[in-house]
């Protein structure tokens, strides 16, 4: 993570950033809202 970008931000730089992206989703992982926007960006990279 860059120390200056908003978390967001490096979620979205870190999926975009490479060719795959692996998600373990538990129900603890999806109570977070962050976890729950990390998945929410990497499907939307499966139709980008």
């Amino acid at each position: 993570f860059e120390p200056r970008m908003s978390i967001i931000e490096n979620i979205i730089d870190g999926i975009y950033s490479n060719r795959k992206t692996i998600c373990l989703i538990t129900r603890n992982y999806l109570k977070s809202n962050w976890c729950s926007s990390e998945v929410q960006v990497a499907s939307f990279r499966l139709f980008d």
